[in-house]
């Protein structure tokens, strides 16, 4: 074989150990490539995911909106640092505040479902007689055989004073095991016997403190004829800045075909 031929044998090898390792390398990187893809498209399904499981939906923020309105009865106890330390006492009249009428009699069986409704799982409480909130003896007698509660003794006040006004929710966000609600709270005069139209607002509960603390907003006409009138949004922009957050923790209890919040705890912090 001539030197020409050789020659031409060691070009055409060349070349085609070329064509193979070009071959070779396109598939490398285009498999490299399709592995960065994948991953990238794993990684975007991965966070949609993420996002769609602490999404909320509307119907659940409604849910957990009027939960934490419902939770203005407590506003004398605020904050609540941990469910834990809360006064037996107080989370029982609260939660006959929940009753649709406790005074024609309920059971322990109807307190421990609100329970479960309003505060968290695992919660300590010692069920027994329910005292009036203003230091008048006993309101609501247990009778341990039956379970059933029944009112006792001459309250001429009717009843015990509960907090009202409105929470303005801020913020709504979850995790897999709480939802965290930030709220502004404006707080009217208590209610008793009697529950007439909220004018006066209030930043804290403590309604009687009318300080620079605890300033007190005429918002709304003080002609309206029922406690249905509510201080509006409108009304509420105008001294948001100087209402504190009123920030709740709820448990999430998922509980057969049902979802729950219960209140783990509540803090305050400065606007």
């Amino acid at each position: 074989m001539n030197k020409k031929k050789k020659r031409i044998i060691i070009i055409l090898g060349i070349v085609t150990c070329l064509l193979i390792l070009g071959i070779i390398c396109y598939f490398i990187f285009n498999n490299a490539n399709e592995g960065k893809k994948v991953k990238k498209e794993e990684k975007i399904e991965e966070k949609a995911k993420e996002e769609k499981k602490d999404e909320i939906a509307e119907e659940e923020k409604q849910k957990i909106e009027k939960q934490i309105n419902d939770y203005i009865a407590l506003a004398f106890s605020f904050p609540i640092d941990n469910v834990d330390s809360l006064d037996d006492q107080r989370i029982f009249w609260f939660l006959t505040t929940k009753l649709k009428d406790a005074n024609t009699g309920f059971t322990k069986d109807d307190l421990e479902s609100l329970m479960d409704t309003y505060f968290k799982k695992n919660i300590m409480v010692v069920y027994g007689d329910i005292d009036c909130p203003i230091g008048d003896g006993v309101f609501y007698e247990l009778d341990n055989d039956s379970g059933k509660y029944k009112q006792v003794g001459v309250h001429g006040h009717g009843g015990g004073t509960v907090p009202r006004g409105k929470a303005f929710v801020r913020e709504i966000t979850k995790d897999d095991k709480y939802i965290y609600v930030k709220t502004q709270i404006v707080y009217g005069e208590p209610a008793g016997d009697t529950f007439g139209p909220i004018i006066n607002y209030y930043t804290e509960s403590k309604y009687d403190a009318q300080t620079s603390a605890n300033e007190v907003y005429q918002l709304n006409d003080p002609k309206a004829s029922t406690f249905k009138e509510e201080i509006t949004e409108e009304e509420f922009n105008t001294i948001k800045d100087k209402v504190p957050y009123t920030i709740f923790t709820l448990e999430i209890n998922n509980d057969e075909d049902t979802t729950k919040y219960g209140l783990d705890s509540v803090k305050i912090e400065n606007a």
